[in-house]
């Protein structure tokens, strides 16, 4: 159930409780928390249509990840 909980906590970007909650029930993310933020941003420029400013976030976070993508879907 911890699990589920911080799950949550993470996918909704709920940084400050996840970390509380990780150090409260010693249940770990299954992500690195400091980027859940920068994730976030990515999420958000997607949904509002800005793919130009995802794509530049996400080279920014994990250069050449979406050129690998890329290449292996070829």
């Amino acid at each position: 159930m911890n699990k589920l909980v911080m799950n949550f906590l993470v996918t909704k970007g709920f940084v400050e409780a996840a970390e509380k909650f990780r150090k409260e029930s010693g249940t770990e993310p299954d992500i690195d928390l400091a980027t859940t933020t920068d994730r976030m941003a990515v999420k958000k420029a997607v949904q509002s249509g800005n793919v130009e400013d995802a794509i530049e976030k996400v080279n920014d976070l994990n250069p050449g990840m979406l050129d690998a993508q890329a290449t292996q879907n070829r």
